[in-house]
């Protein structure tokens, strides 16, 4: 247990370093901050992560493994919207060529778990923290999985598909009727729906993107 604390403290302060890194302009984010090299090995992880890492690093590649467990870490739980807000900004990423804190981001997942479990993934991929000001909840009744990213004067919108987005209100439903919410099982089981999620879904196939007209 104590090992395992070691660890995720260690995952904590380095997603907030590698955010603060990019912050400052000190480098190009190419490696660890805290880790001489980001943890591979399956014996420091949970038993029901191991079995999916080489799969997630072959199909995803290394930098989303790196996301989606820092992100965890500091959502504090593997869930699910978490895990997509992580593919989100690094899709966004991507698509500009951006580093981390090199995009300023418009969420419209609201307040109100699950769905605003997508902001926590977007701060720890892109580094646009409610810190930093470079990220801010739009003024919407209407909560969804989709957000607006910026560098300069290009915006995209990143809207998880409307299939996808039923996958997953079908399966919390299910567990919600199967195991109660907030129970000690409706909650592991999340954790594997999360997990069968993150190494299945391509964050290049499960988001609508389209460029905005910047007014």
């Amino acid at each position: 247990m104590k090992r395992r604390v070691l660890i995720a403290a260690a995952a904590f302060l380095g997603c907030l370093s590698l955010i603060a890194c990019a912050h400052l302009h000190q480098a190009r984010h190419t490696g660890c901050v805290i880790f001489d090299e980001f943890p591979q090995t399956a014996s420091l992880f949970q038993p029901d992560v191991r079995p999916f890492i080489d799969q997630i690093i072959s199909r995803h590649g290394p930098e989303e493994w790196e996301t989606v467990v820092l992100t965890s870490e500091f959502h504090t739980h593997l869930g699910i919207y978490s895990i997509i807000g992580a593919k989100m900004g690094l899709r966004a990423r991507e698509y500009f060529g951006a580093d981390r804190d090199g995009l300023t981001v418009l969420s419209f997942a609201g307040r109100q778990p699950p769905i605003s479990c997508l902001n926590d993934g977007i701060q720890a991929s892109t580094g646009a923290t409610l810190g930093h000001g470079t990220i801010s909840l739009a003024d919407s009744p209407l909560r969804m999985p989709k957000a607006r990213f910026t560098r300069g004067n290009i915006t995209i919108c990143l809207e998880l598909k409307q299939a996808y987005r039923q996958r997953v209100e079908d399966d919390i439903a299910r567990l919600i009727e199967r195991h109660g919410p907030n129970s000690d099982n409706y909650w592991s089981s999340v954790r594997q729906v999360g997990i069968r999620y993150w190494a299945d879904w391509s964050r290049n196939d499960i988001f609508h993107l389209t460029v905005v007209q910047n007014e």
